[in-house]
């Protein structure tokens, strides 16, 4: 039997356990690595970013990470999902990427959230947890195509949707 634990960030060393996690399972952006140990975990240590990680016998397992979106008022970006190849299959991702929405109702009218093209286990889980496709774009690479995805979570307050 596997034991999960979901929880935030505890302390400097947790933060440190989740940098080394996703560093060891590197997404496709430009300067990925300057990034990983500059922007995020400045905004992860200073709580702009929030992370819900998956622990396993004392080590990260899985996470995603959460933030508002820098231009779009009332919406929150979801980033870097990952689950270590040993956990996959067991619902982890999805699970995870429900904490964030729960904790958004009522703060936040959508989520959205970017994959690479080629993550189609990614956008399979995203639209089974009700994303739907809302466009394609170069986001991060001129030679690398990002699906966006969005998810409404309460009416708007302007009554306007992202289409």
């Amino acid at each position: 039997m596997v034991d999960f634990e979901i929880r935030d960030l505890g302390d400097q060393r947790d933060l440190r356990l989740l940098l080394d996690f996703m560093e060891n399972k590197p997404l496709h952006y430009p300067d990925y690595m300057g990034w990983l140990n500059g922007p995020c975990k400045t905004d992860l240590d200073s709580g702009y970013k929030r992370a819900y990680v998956a622990w396993s016998g004392g080590r990260v397992v899985g996470d995603v990470v959460a933030q508002p979106h820098k231009e779009l008022q009332r919406t929150l970006e979801l980033k870097n999902v990952r689950i270590d190849e040993d956990f996959r299959r067991r619902a982890l991702a999805f699970f995870l990427i429900k904490q964030p929405e729960a904790d958004a109702r009522g703060q936040f009218e959508q989520i959205l959230c970017d994959s690479d093209s080629t993550q189609k286990d990614i956008h399979h889980l995203l639209t089974f947890a009700g994303f739907r496709l809302l466009g394609k774009e170069y986001l991060y690479s001129s030679s690398r195509l990002d699906y966006v995805f969005v998810k409404h979570i309460s009416e708007p307050s302007d009554g306007i949707w992202i289409p």
